[in-house]
């Protein structure tokens, strides 16, 4: 499972194989699901237990919870303007290019205006702020 930071975790699913006589997972209870804690970028394990069967023995296969980097996409218009079609901000698919540092993305304006850069790193702190001005 993955998720991207800053949002909330999906829901945990478990899958069961070994069912005999036509039964199924319905048989199974006290199931607990949850991950090690934490929300920084990297993996986390899945914790499977408590889970109990008539007539089986059950074995857990631990999973692996992912937390990447995200691209957020946010544009908001300043205090008394009005965002007119063709606003917004493009950026190319996976645009952080780790080994060399570089992102590509394009800010589209419906008119020349001053536009205000801002890249977070996984932490959410500023790592590059600058203003820049566009042309129509």
């Amino acid at each position: 499972m993955r998720k991207f930071k800053n949002q909330f975790d999906p829901e945990l699913t478990v899958t069961y194989d070994g069912f005999v006589n036509n039964e199924n997972k319905f048989i199974v209870s006290g199931l607990i699901v949850e991950r090690d804690q934490g929300e920084s970028v990297g993996s986390y394990v899945i914790r499977l237990s408590g889970a109990v069967a008539s007539n089986y023995s059950i074995s857990y296969v631990f999973g692996t919870f992912y937390i990447e980097l995200s691209t957020a996409v946010y544009s908001k218009p300043a205090s008394g303007t009005k965002n007119e079609t063709g606003f917004g901000i493009t950026i190319k698919e996976n645009p952080a290019h780790v080994s060399t540092g570089k992102a590509e993305f394009a800010v589209r304006v419906p008119r020349a205006s001053t536009v205000k850069i801002i890249i977070y790193d996984a932490l959410g702190s500023v790592v590059f702020s600058k203003d820049v001005r566009t042309s129509s």
